[in-house]
């Protein structure tokens, strides 16, 4: 094997178990993986805990999981983003991915934002809360 492996992608549960199958069963010399937004302790233990053959050879978060549309706006392009106070799984996940793209803007950005936010809306006061 003298094929190495990049991977670029969101940290997601369905990518996780994707590169962990593929790095406990590997194709290739050695993986290097980078993701688009925050990884946690737990989620690269389960890599490391994968990784029986010791291939990865890095990780890294790079937060490039927004678009940039001008110098001072950005997207996170997410479908239904009215919808997130709810408690569904979905929900919870759609909320999760807003909170983690703002975040992952002021990483890329090295921004120290003011958030502010209508006193009444338990879901803006939420996600301050998330990013405090």
């Amino acid at each position: 094997m003298h094929l190495k492996a990049v991977y670029f992608v969101r940290c997601t549960e369905e990518n996780l178990q994707k590169i962990s199958h593929q790095i406990s069963e590997p194709a290739f010399s050695s993986y290097h993986l980078f993701f688009s937004s925050t990884v946690h302790n737990e989620q690269i233990k389960r890599l490391a805990e994968a990784d029986v053959h010791n291939t990865v050879s890095q990780v890294q978060e790079l937060f490039a999981d927004f678009q940039v549309i001008n110098s001072d706006l950005f997207t996170l392009d997410l479908q239904n983003s009215l919808n997130l106070g709810g408690s569904s799984i979905s929900q919870q996940t759609q909320f999760n991915r807003v909170v983690e793209g703002i975040f992952g803007v002021c990483m890329a950005t090295r921004a120290h934002p003011l958030i502010r936010y209508e006193q009444k809306s338990p879901i803006c006061s939420r996600i301050a809360d998330c990013l405090r």
